[in-house]
């Protein structure tokens, strides 16, 4: 994987969800269920993300240094699910 950033995502009845944004290496296919299963296997459940994104780098708000925006990645991922 190119990029993976984990971040907390508003939930209306768990308050907050953990969510998974990932962009995959070129050429590579990932799916959410078979991501969830794999770290089903590696990690307690409470780290087990409830969603997995799988996002083009393009998708990513980055700063200037080329790291990341989590307030800005939080919110793109809230309006992708739909919260």
């Amino acid at each position: 994987m190119k990029i993976t950033q984990t971040i907390g995502v508003p939930h209306e009845t768990l308050g907050e969800i953990v969510v998974a944004c990932i962009v995959p290496q070129d050429g590579v296919t990932l799916e959410e269920s078979a991501l969830r299963d794999f770290l089903k296997t590696r990690l307690a459940s409470y780290k087990v993300p409830r969603r997995v994104l799988v996002l083009r780098e393009a998708d990513l708000p980055m700063t200037g240094s080329a790291k990341v925006k989590a307030g800005a990645l939080r919110e793109l991922a809230a309006k992708l699910l739909g919260d």
